[in-house]
């Protein structure tokens, strides 16, 4: 599909190799495999805790669209989940939601957002570890500087 249009997002921004497809996109939401997500989940073997409590993981929406682009059928789960677990009801109704004719803004508005979540929690991370590191520097310079002192 090099020919059809790609996502008019760069890529790099979303974390990909490259921008996908419209079309390939639109053969995930098309596919047979995501018109019932609940079977999906049950069809596959439970691979982890939440998987065993009927989440959809990535591994199993992976698995059940083998005949898909795998860049698309990640990116269209990226859009659905930031993590690699979500709600098998939230992937349905977001999956319908994307079905209808013209859905592609709807479906890059969500992408973007959960990206945007995911690399904000992200740094949100790395802002505590920095404090915590430098409160560590710091109470290991002053126990230095007072044990010079004494």
């Amino acid at each position: 599909h090099d020919h059809l249009p790609a996502l008019d997002v760069p890529a790099w921004l979303l974390g990909y190799p490259n921008a996908p497809c419209i079309q390939d996109i639109i053969d995930v939401f098309e596919a047979e495999a995501v018109r019932d997500i609940p079977a999906m989940v049950a069809a596959k073997p439970e691979i982890s805790y939440m998987a065993s409590r009927g989440y959809l993981q990535y591994k199993c929406f992976q698995q059940s669209l083998t005949e898909c682009n795998p860049l698309a059928v990640r990116v269209v789960f990226d859009a659905i989940s930031s993590s690699d677990t979500v709600d098998p009801e939230v992937a349905q109704r977001l999956l319908d939601s994307w079905k209808v004719e013209g859905a592609e803004v709807s479906f890059l508005s969500k992408l973007v957002l959960t990206k945007t979540k995911a690399y904000a929690a992200v740094l949100a991370l790395a802002g505590i570890l920095a404090l915590v590191i430098d409160l560590i520097w710091e109470e290991a310079l002053y126990a230095h500087i007072g044990g010079l002192g004494a």
